[in-house]
């Protein structure tokens, strides 16, 4: 009976455990844009993904937990997509490299990749490390004629987390495993014996 709940939980804990991820809600009044630049002339010619300014965001998992602060904290020049990420109290920071940017309709999706610039012991900051999906919903454009520019505006609406390439292979561990304990249970269930099989996912040929 023991060994039945210690397979049936493992395979559970593997299996939901891959693929819990923390969630975010971008709190209002933030300011982080994204500008996309192109060249008036010649037509289309990008110059360059921007990133400024400052926005809160709550992290749940699946409860508040915490929450952090996104921001270009630096002046560099045009253009610039260094961000970083850190607690209220301002004492542990994660460094956010943009890795590559698409625009889907009115949304410009950006895939930032969060490294420790600190020891991050804060839940909520916690969760900016690693794989962040940062999704900017399209504001405005504008054309200035004389600096040969065309600029569209996209501020900050929604952060995700990217689930880790080693989910998948957790997920496919745990669901193997309940089938094997579904076998095993079945297997001795046919021959009326109340033993656990020691091997119950040996097939054979």
């Amino acid at each position: 009976m023991a060994t039945r709940f210690v397979v049936f939980g493992l395979a559970l804990a593997l299996s939901v455990g891959a693929m819990a991820d923390p969630t975010f809600q971008v709190l209002s009044g933030g300011t982080l844009t994204a500008t996309v630049a192109d060249a008036i002339a010649p037509p289309g010619l990008f110059l360059g993904l921007d990133l400024r300014g400052s926005s809160n965001a709550a992290v749940f998992d699946p409860v508040l937990i915490g929450a952090g602060n996104v921001s270009n904290i630096f002046p560099f020049s045009f253009p610039s997509t260094t961000l970083f990420a850190q607690n209220f109290a301002a004492t542990q920071f994660v460094s956010l490299t943009e890795e590559s940017f698409s625009l889907v309709g009115t949304e410009l999706l950006v895939n930032e990749l969060g490294t420790p610039l600190t020891a991050v012991t804060d839940p909520g900051l916690q969760a900016f490390q690693g794989q962040l999906l940062f999704d900017f919903t399209y504001q405005t454009t504008v054309v200035d004629t004389p600096d040969n520019v065309v600029a569209s505006y996209f501020l900050l609406s929604n952060i995700t987390a990217v689930p880790e390439p080693s989910g998948l292979p957790m997920v496919l561990a745990g669901g193997f495993l309940m089938i094997c304990y579904l076998s095993a249970r079945r297997w001795l269930t046919r021959r009326g014996t109340g033993q656990v099989a020691s091997s119950p996912c040996v097939f054979e040929s």
